[in-house]
């Protein structure tokens, strides 16, 4: 028999058994491509374009640096902008000169960095005419986060003499110069420079990009005399003329965090290179470093030469990495054109390059391309080992040092582990004797397939096709396209375990010269079954003992997350991909929650273990949306308020179209120890927060006096009836701390009841089907039960001395009769207020069983002996056994789509789909 259909099929598990409670992916500002490239302009004053296919600009910036021989403002500075200009409104790279290079050759090396989310760019064009010191229009962008946001610019000058290049020596900043934005939002972009001309023309391309996990510091210092007019103010450590320095406001992770510099020159500087060109560098490398220095290469304290920097320091949450040069900057000498900086490999399709260079002789106002430098990763198609410097003209006497960083941003957690592989996702799926091999990757791709582990590897340098083998194995797939996803295996023997094992093809990485170049390589198994395993499915890289979350209908995708780093949505028929996984920044170890979406679509919400919220479509992998919270980890599961059960009090409060996601943190030292956790309350459309619960920080009653939070790892509960929001903590170690708090939600999550007695919850609540009671069990055994009229709180002592694992269940059709699983292997069914089991239950010989999932007569739960078991309801007899997989590995939680079927996952990540005949096991 099937679940009831009183119950929501909208995922069948104790989060929404409770009438309508809809539990609750996927890049996290994760990059989609870096696309890097030369031009070599025309002797032409015209734009160049080059072709951007597929680039959403929207979601991509553009880095440019340039070499040259030209000494003219006019023909050696060019503008980079990204447009869709291109045929049909396609996306291009403009590059556009002031006048015609001459015949000597102005370089361009560009690096397009496109994201999937989370990021957001505004670009334009602004104009300097004549004398004035201030664009002659401000750039006009929409309300920025400047904790998110930074600016880039290039430049090009209409002007003729190299005797004064601070013409188009522009300083950017978000906020003023006076008032740089430092918190908060902002609509001014500000343009300054400090020298202006009759006749010429200064054009400034600008992006604002607003990054999600980004933390931006920002803000003003100079170079030049102390007492000079205008005057720099020395910074400690700073040598007057030369170097100035600051002190972060917050300690950043060199690892993680780059400098962005931009600098107008002093009135008169007369152009000249050693005094305008500025490097901005950390004084340090490390975990917490505050020092932050700029310097030129010439010392001068006399009035109006001064070079005036505007300076941000973007520190990334997100998974990327940084590579600097460090308080030792690559240094370029003489005659010499290039300079090298040395990397641990990096991964060229996710890695830009950021660089300031401070040369230039004393009093010479011709060596501007003595110091424009291109940057170069050393590496084609996916893996660098060193940045390549280059200038063009070598006739300096001065030295050249170039601050650079190189950022490889986050893209996906490799199964293999490596950092430059280029294969995010690796799966296998089995049903009868068909397998699907799934994966996802930046670069093509080579399958070999054994029915033993796979130690072969293929060669360096030598191209293989299907039916090859390598050392005896076989090549079952060697792909022409990156685009490819699957690979469909027939005639499989049940019972046998397969093995398939992947490599990303590239060009030259590392220490490969001759493409192509076979990174890393990852291996997934899967072993056809018969009988009632519908099938099995792997995602490689982590284990996945999420219970399955079902869709909104019965053809949806099913979905669940993983340790691996991916937010998963399988086809619920055969096992295979639906979409590709979403990449998370960590692990997601709550599960997924899922609920409809207006238009018959639905969302897959899910959060990991560094704070990262994401939104998705597991039928098409489109991103929704994406969030970082202020939080070191979500472990909770995320709930959702549908709005179409609101109350007439919910919608007055939230009006319009969207639902609420309610996120609860699991904070630990690193935002404020165990005393500082709180719930966010989210728009489902965008993302965007719409309250804070931020209990530590209260001033009214219940918490007049604040009531610190420990972690949250159960998922919050929602109460339709009541408009309310439940949620169980870990009890924390202060005498003011509780651990159940109830929430008002038509006031916009108002603490209205608070329960202590230093109770440790580590599970979430349940509601009755009557919705007139709480029932939550604790990590010592006691049964909490909350009568949801009066507010009282009783406790029945049952089950003492053991923990409670997973959800407490009501029974279908009798109030109050309830069934749990605690951590001693032992399965329950009580009816309080009696302290006496109606039955109890232990259905493995030893170990213990997982969270279990009941239909109206019988119930089951997975043991950490390999087997499921099916008890009945009202006797508690363990009716049936049924030997998942080969039986050797400990099952998670269960959980089911129509009642015709269970959804189990083993230790190794392993997901089954198990039929049930007239709802019971074979």
């Amino acid at each position: 028999m099937g679940l009831p259909t009183r119950v929501p099929l909208l995922a069948v598990l104790a989060l929404v058994a409770a009438a309508w409670l809809a539990p609750g992916a996927a890049d996290a500002a994760l990059v989609k491509a870096v696309t890097s490239g030369s031009q070599t302009l025309a002797n032409s004053a015209s734009a160049t374009n080059i072709a951007m296919t597929g680039v959403d600009i929207t979601k991509a910036f553009v880095v440019c640096s340039t070499r040259t021989s030209n000494t003219l403002p006019n023909t050696m500075l060019v503008t980079c902008a990204l447009n869709n200009g291109g045929s049909g409104g396609a996306a291009q790279l403009t590059l556009t000169p002031a006048a015609a290079p001459g015949a000597s050759a102005l370089i361009v090396q560009y690096t397009v960095v496109e994201f999937t989310a989370g990021v957001s760019v505004q670009r334009g064009t602004t104009t300097f005419t004549g004398t004035t010191l201030t664009a002659d229009s401000a750039p006009s962008i929409t309300a920025v986060d400047c904790t998110k946001s930074f600016v880039l610019t290039t430049a090009i000058d209409t002007d003729n003499s190299n005797a004064r290049d601070e013409l188009w020596e522009v300083r950017a900043i978000l906020g003023t110069g006076a008032s740089p934005c430092t918190s908060g939002t902002t609509t001014s972009l500000e343009l300054t420079r400090d020298l202006g001309r009759n006749g010429t023309t200064v054009t400034v391309a600008w992006q604002v990009v607003t990054l999600e996990g980004a933390s931006v510091q920002r803000g003003t210092s100079c170079i030049g005399g102390s007492g000079a007019n205008p005057a720099c103010a020395l910074g400690t450590g700073g040598t007057n003329g030369l170097t100035n320095r600051v002190v972060l406001g917050t300690a950043v992770d060199t690892t993680k965090s780059f400098i962005l510099v931009t600098s107008k020159g002093g009135s008169s500087i007369a152009g000249v290179e050693g005094e305008y060109r500025v490097r901005g560098e950390f004084t340090a490398t490390g975990a917490s470093v505050t020092g932050v220095q700029f310097a030129r290469s010439q010392t001068v304290t006399t009035n109006n030469h001064q070079v005036d920097i505007a300076y941000e320091v973007v520190s990334l949450s997100d998974g990327s990495t940084v590579q600097t040069s460090g308080a030792s900057p690559t240094t370029v000498t003489a005659t010499t054109a290039t300079g090298t900086g040395s990397l641990t490999t990096v991964d060229t399709t996710r890695t830009a390059v950021f660089f300031s260079v401070s040369g230039g002789s004393s009093g010479t106002a011709t060596v501007y391309d003595d110091t424009a430098f291109t940057a170069v990763l050393n590496g084609a198609a996916a893996g660098a080992s060193s940045i390549t410097f280059t200038r063009t003209d070598t006739t300096n006497v001065g030295t050249n040092s170039i601050a650079w960083f190189a950022v490889s941003f986050s893209r996906c957690t490799t199964p293999s582990g490596v950092a430059y592989d280029t294969l995010c996702t690796l799966g296998a799926s089995t049903t009868g004797n068909a397998a699907t091999v799934n994966w996802s990757s930046v670069n093509t791709a080579l399958l070999l397939k054994s029915t033993s582990a796979i130690a072969a590897a293929p060669v360096n340098g030598t191209a293989y096709v299907a039916g090859n083998t390598i050392s005896g194995v076989s090549v079952v797939y060697s792909g022409a396209t990156a685009t490819d996803t699957s690979f469909a295996d027939s005639g499989l023997t049940a019972g046998m375990t397969y093995h398939y094992k992947m490599w990303a093809k590239a060009g030259p990485t590392a220490a490969c010269a001759a493409s192509p170049c076979y990174m890393a390589g990852t291996e997934v198994t899967i072993t056809p079954r018969v009988g009632n395993t519908t099938w099995s499915s792997i995602v490689s890289g982590g284990a996945a003992l999420n219970p399955v979350v079902a869709g909104s209908t019965f053809t949806a995708p099913v979905s669940f997350g993983s340790n691996a780093g991916k937010v998963i949505s399988l086809n619920s028929t055969t096992g295979a991909w639906a979409s590709v996984p979403g990449n998370t920044v960590a692990a997601t170890q709550g599960y997924a929650s899922v609920f409809p979406l207006a238009g018959g679509s639905d969302a897959v919400v899910a959060a990991d273990q560094s704070g990262w919220v994401y939104s998705f479509n597991p039928s098409t992998g489109a991103v929704n949306w994406l969030v970082k919270l202020n939080a070191d980890a979500i472990q909770a599961a995320v709930s959702t308020y549908l709005r179409g059960f609101f109350s007439s009090q919910m919608t007055t409060t939230y009006p319009g179209t969207y639902d609420i996601v309610f996120v609860a943190t699991m904070n630990n030292t690193g935002s404020g120890g165990f005393t500082n956790n709180k719930v966010y309350a989210l728009r489902s459309d965008t993302g965007a927060t719409l309250w804070t619960f931020s209990p530590a920080t209260l001033s009214v009653s219940p918490c007049a006096s604040g009531c610190p939070m420990d972690q949250i790892t159960g998922q919050p509960w929602v109460d339709y009836t009541h408009d309310r929001l439940y949620i169980t903590s870990r009890p924390g170690n202060l005498a003011n701390q509780n651990s159940l708090w109830f929430l008002d939600l038509r006031t916009s999550g108002t603490l209205t009841t608070v329960f202590g007695g230093g109770y440790d919850f580590t599970t979430a609540p349940s509601q009755s089907f009557d919705n007139n009671t709480l029932y939550i069990g604790d990590q010592a055994g006691n049964l909490h039960i909350v009568n949801l009229t009066t507010l009282v709180r009783t406790i029945n002592l049952a089950a003492t001395g053991t923990s409670f694992k997973g959800f407490v269940w009501e029974d279908f059709g009798t109030t109050g009769r309830l069934y749990f699983v605690t951590t001693d292997g032992n399965v329950w069914c009580l009816v309080p207020p009696s302290t006496t089991p109606c039955w109890k239950t232990k259905p493995v010989s030893s170990g213990t069983v997982s969270q279990l999932v009941e239909s109206d007569v019988r119930l089951w739960v997975g043991g950490s002996d390999g087997s499921l078991y099916q008890l009945d309801l009202t006797t508690g007899v363990a009716e049936k056994t049924f030997v998942v997989g080969a039986g050797s590995l400990g099952l998670g939680p269960v959980s089911t789509e129509s009642g015709d079927e269970l959804f189990v996952a083993a230790t190794d990540g392993t997901l089954y789909k198990i039929s049930l005949s007239s709802g019971s096991l074979p």
